[in-house]
């Protein structure tokens, strides 16, 4: 199932749960798909948080924080098509010590 913005939390929760056995896996599709669903219940959650104090819903915030770095860690060492930090630059550097006319 592919989440949008106008997903629902319950598909959003389930995508969740059906990929957070990526690594177990080792499948880097279910790792993307993971996280995706990770970012998306922790902005509805941002959410939730402003407009409501309650304990339970901070606990499982941070877990889902936790989850998804361990989830973007992941993806940064096991999938070579992921897009991490800075993209290289391609720069080489050229000497010429050894060069004679």
């Amino acid at each position: 199932m592919s989440l949008s913005s106008s997903s629902t939390l319950a598909a959003i929760k389930a995508v969740y749960d059906d990929n957070l056995d990526y690594d177990l896996e080792g499948s880097a599709e279910k790792c993307a798909a993971f996280i995706k669903a990770a970012r998306m219940l922790l902005r509805r959650m941002a959410e939730e948080i402003e407009t409501d104090e309650g304990a339970r819903i901070r606990d499982s915030y941070q877990k889902i924080q936790h989850e998804l770095a361990k989830a973007e860690r992941s993806r940064a060492v096991n999938d070579s098509t992921a897009v991490t930090g800075r993209p290289q630059a391609a720069v080489k550097h050229v000497s010429f010590a050894g060069f004679r006319d």
